[in-house]
C-alpha cells in the first residue's frame, strides 16, 4: 500500500461522531482505548524533504528523544534541522584506533580527533 496523507479509514471529528452509549444506560464502564495517532507518512518532517520517514525527527517528536550521537558536522546540522536544536543532549562519538577494539570500527564510525575537536565545540 502506498503511504498516503490520511491512513486507509476516512476521517471524521469527534463531535460529529455517533453518540456512544453503554449498555443498560450505565453511567460508568470501563473502555480499553487503543492510543492510535496520525502522522502523514508522505510528508517530510521540517528539513529534509528528500527522506521520508525523517527518523530523527520522528523520535523527537514522537518518543521524546533528546540524546543524540554525531560523528559528523553535516549530522549535526541534519539535527538541528529537524529537531530545533533546542534541549538537544548531543554526544560526538570518536574513532578508536585499529588494534584498540574487539571489532575495528574506525573506518565506518567515528570522528577523527580533527572533527571530534570541532564537533564538540559546535555541540558545547
Amino acid at each position: 500500500m502506498k503511504p498516503r496523507c490520511y491512513g486507509p479509514f476516512p476521517f471524521l471529528p469527534i463531535n460529529q461522531r455517533p453518540k456512544l452509549t453503554f449498555p443498560g444506560d450505565a453511567r460508568v464502564a470501563l473502555w480499553v482505548i487503543p492510543n492510535l495517532e496520525f502522522y502523514p507518512l508522505d510528508a517530510a518532517l521540517r528539513a529534509q524533504p528528500n527522506i521520508i520517514p525523517n527518523i530523527a525527527g520522528w523520535a523527537y517528536r514522537d518518543y521524546g528523544v533528546r540524546q543524540f550521537t554525531i560523528d559528523h558536522p553535516a549530522e549535526l546540522e541534519k539535527l538541528v534541522d529537524e529537531c530545533g536544536g533546542g534541549g538537544l543532549e548531543v554526544e560526538v562519538r570518536f574513532a578508536t584506533p585499529p588494534g584498540f577494539a574487539t571489532f575495528d570500527l574506525s573506518t565506518k564510525f567515528g570522528a577523527t580527533p580533527e572533527h571530534a575537536v570541532k564537533l564538540l565545540r559546535a555541540v558545547a
